[in-house]
């Protein structure tokens, strides 16, 4: 049934937030530091379930439950036949949105796509990880009524295209470029 974390340690520092029994402990290096992990069997009729964010934690979060609301950690056990609800909690303030949700050891319910939610009956020790990227969007532009040109830039000063992709953030110039005896009217 898999082993599970027993307990964390750490000499000439500390953790920046209780680990507990998770399968990942995160620690503000400011010295020489030793950190130690050990494991235990699971439980019998139990299974160890880990999850984490693939990539940049910065990115978002992700959280998990059982069918009847309880929460669990990475590394926590669940009873064999457990239906465990991950949800995503992408940083939106940021752009960020699910790229890829990914499973060992078992399978999800139904193909989460880049939903932000999934669900795993959980039949052996499963592992879920999940990937953020930005969002894009379609940036269009032109001339109304001609007698001129709009061209734009990437903040590389590379060429952008009416109709093509930007990420989340990024800054594009537009530069108007009035015929001869005509001015910019506007934007």
């Amino acid at each position: 049934n898999g082993r599970k974390v027993k307990e964390w340690k750490i000499t000439g520092g500390s953790f920046k937030s209780d680990p507990g029994t998770g399968n990942s402990a995160q620690v503000q290096v400011i010295t020489d530091i030793n950190v130690h992990v050990s494991f235990k069997d699971a439980t019998p009729g139990k299974h160890v379930v880990n999850f984490s964010v693939d990539g940049n934690v910065e990115d978002g979060s992700i959280e998990a439950k059982l069918s009847d609301e309880s929460v669990i950690r990475s590394g926590n056990e669940v009873p064999d036949g457990s239906i465990v609800i991950f949800t995503a909690v992408p940083d939106t303030a940021n752009g960020r949105k699910v790229k890829e949700w990914k499973i060992t050891g078992g399978s999800f319910i139904s193909d989460p796509g880049t939903e932000n939610s999934a669900q795993v009956q959980v039949t052996a020790p499963i592992s879920v990880t999940l990937s953020f990227e930005k969002k894009s969007y379609t940036v269009s532009f032109g001339v109304q009524g001609g007698h001129g040109t709009l061209s734009a830039k990437k903040e590389d000063n590379s060429p952008f295209t009416s109709g093509s992709k930007a990420s989340h953030g990024d800054v594009i110039t537009f530069t108007a470029g009035p015929h001869e005896g005509y001015i910019t009217e506007g934007w």
